[in-house]
């Protein structure tokens, strides 16, 4: 008896046998260049409880980790973040605009829509709201470096180049043109010299770190703040979500996994 096509392609994923070697060490820290920034900064800016996003993220990879047996990312919502960053949203605004995206994105799921989404969302479209998202957040850092709009802090403004920014370019750099690196974790090491960097460069700067545990609370978004995380946040992400996270990604998993790949 033979198993059905869509049955067998569902299956295989799960029945493909896990492997941790560095390169793969190296691959899952990959997405640590775009996710630390904009989670340091909405954590700076908007408040969030920086350990709590790093547990659910960390959590969240591993699930789709064992379920998919492939590298499936869990991409933080680059527009969502944006807009947090640059408009100042409180916490519930964008704890609503996440579930706001959750629920549409499970809708789209369950209904069998998500294809029928992708293919009917223009690409001009996404790719102007990626521009615009892109063109908020460089204003906002242009306002940071010139000490104006309200730079997270209280500082003065912060230099445009400085030693610690032209070294930890360098040593990127290095790091990524020798072939026989290319298997470390590049970014988690670069991140982890930047403690270094900035005891060098200030060492009472860790003076008032202590150790705590994440501050796990449950908050519900009042009325207001639906309305602004649907609005401001959650209606860019979702074109960007579906194409860049969902159909870009079951695409390259069909590539890369040929019999194997994640359907939408």
């Amino acid at each position: 008896m033979t198993q059905a096509p869509d049955a067998e392609a569902d299956a295989a994923p799960r029945a493909a046998p896990f492997r941790f070697t560095l390169t793969e060490l190296s691959g899952g820290l990959g997405d640590l260049g775009t996710f630390l920034p904009l989670v340091l900064a909405m954590s700076i800016v908007c408040g969030l409880d920086f350990g709590v996003v790093l547990v659910w993220a960390g959590l969240a990879s591993i699930a789709t980790g064992v379920w998919s047996r492939q590298p499936i990312p869990v991409q933080p919502m680059k527009a969502i973040a944006a807009v947090a960053i640059s408009e100042r949203l409180a916490a519930g605004e964008i704890a609503a605009a996440g579930l706001v995206m959750g629920v549409a994105m499970l809708g789209l799921a369950v209904t069998g829509t998500v294809d029928w989404a992708g293919r009917h969302v223009p690409r001009a479209i996404v790719r102007g709201i990626q521009l615009g998202v892109g063109v908020k957040l460089a204003l906002r850092g242009a306002e940071w470096l010139a000490g104006t709009g309200g730079v997270p802090g209280g500082g003065q403004g912060l230099p445009l180049l400085g030693w610690d920014s032209l070294l930890v370019a360098g040593v990127v750099a290095a790091l990524l043109l020798t072939p026989a690196l290319r298997r470390l974790p590049v970014l988690l090491l670069v991140f982890l010299a930047g403690f270094g960097l900035l005891y060098a460069s200030d060492p009472g700067a860790f003076a008032g770190v202590a150790l705590v545990p994440p501050r796990f609370a449950w908050s519900l978004p009042d009325g207001a703040q639906w309305m602004t995380g649907l609005g401001h946040a959650a209606l860019p992400q979702l074109p960007l979500t579906l194409l860049n996270s969902v159909i870009a990604v079951c695409a390259l998993s069909a590539d890369y996994f040929p019999g194997r790949g994640i359907p939408p």
